[in-house]
């Protein structure tokens, strides 16, 4: 959950961009610096290339491999877990946000967040477990809600920065190698299948981010078509659409086999997240890009951190 520091361990908080690669970093919240953000590993410039080989498992044309340069960002070690969703919704309450409200609590059963007595709590062993039921404006309302409390800029992850991170500056199909190994993350053959994991129950991949593949899938920032690959820029590549219903989903769940829970599988999801396996993780964004300027003003309200009851 949302760190609480003690004296000793408050200067570990990063608020400046003199950050190097690996960095583990919490940003302490404005209005209490004694509570932080989550848990983040600094990526510093990288060049790697995007997509798949023909020989990886479930390939599709869209995933095309092409070269990628991105700037400098941050990434959640771990996904957003219930309890961390649970300190936001108990700030800014369960807001309806494009129709349909950000967590589908009264949509779907599979949903581990219960509200009792006008406060949202995780349903018993569930609060270590990653947020699911949750819509992608409602991932996007917690980024924002971050920024507010930091001061730093959260978004969700790009297609790019989430793959980068995912392959962790190695080439092969899986960041092991490229024999699939269902020892390191929790899919549909694991020792206890068909559900979610407290986040960190498998080792962390060589940049050391835990569940970039399994648990649940995770939702980026674009909104994914086909085709994106081929006309993309190398450069910081985003299909930014600020009223996207299709926005993409990746890493594979507790539910998925190999074909799916790889670095360069992609595919887009409704928008509404009535689903069991998918969450999200969070990005800082460290250079102002264009694209994050408009999607703040396309947000409005809900990136100005308005409360309703």
């Amino acid at each position: 959950m949302l760190a609480l520091l003690s004296p000793l361990t408050a200067a570990d908080t990063v608020t400046s961009g003199t950050m190097s690669m690996g960095q583990r970093f919490h940003d302490p919240f404005l209005d209490n610096p004694m509570t932080t953000g989550p848990e983040m590993v600094h990526i510093s410039a990288q060049r790697f290339v995007m997509g798949s080989s023909l020989d990886a498992p479930g390939f599709k044309a869209d995933e095309r491999r092409h070269p990628v340069e991105l700037s400098p960002y941050s990434i959640g070690v771990f996904e957003v877990t219930n309890a961390e969703y649970c300190e936001f919704l108990n700030e800014r309450g369960n807001q309806v946000d494009g129709g349909i409200r950000w967590l589908l609590t009264d949509r779907t059963a599979t949903c581990l967040i219960r509200e009792e007595q006008r406060r949202f709590v995780p349903v018993e062993d569930a609060a270590e477990r990653p947020v699911v039921a949750v819509s992608w404006n409602g991932a996007n309302a917690f980024c924002d809600w971050l920024t507010i409390k930091t001061g730093a800029r959260y978004r969700l992850p790009t297609e790019a920065e989430w793959e980068c991170a995912a392959r962790a500056g190695t080439s092969t199909i899986w960041p092991w190698g490229d024999r699939f190994d269902g020892t390191r993350l929790q899919w549909r053959e694991s020792p206890v299948p068909g559900t979610t994991v407290p986040v960190g129950s498998y080792p962390p991949n060589p940049w050391g981010l835990h569940d970039m593949f399994g648990n649940v899938w995770e939702f980026v920032a674009d909104c994914v078509e086909e085709d994106f690959y081929s006309r993309s820029p190398t450069k910081d590549p985003v299909l930014y659409v600020a009223k996207c219903r299709t926005p993409g989903i990746r890493g594979g769940s507790f539910a998925d086999g190999p074909e799916y829970c790889r670095p360069g599988h992609r595919i887009n999801t409704w928008w509404w997240g009535e689903y069991e396996g998918i969450g999200f993780r969070v990005a800082r964004e460290e250079t102002p890009s264009r694209w994050y300027r408009r999607r703040q003003l396309d947000r409005g309200s809900a990136a100005a951190g308005e409360s309703k009851p």
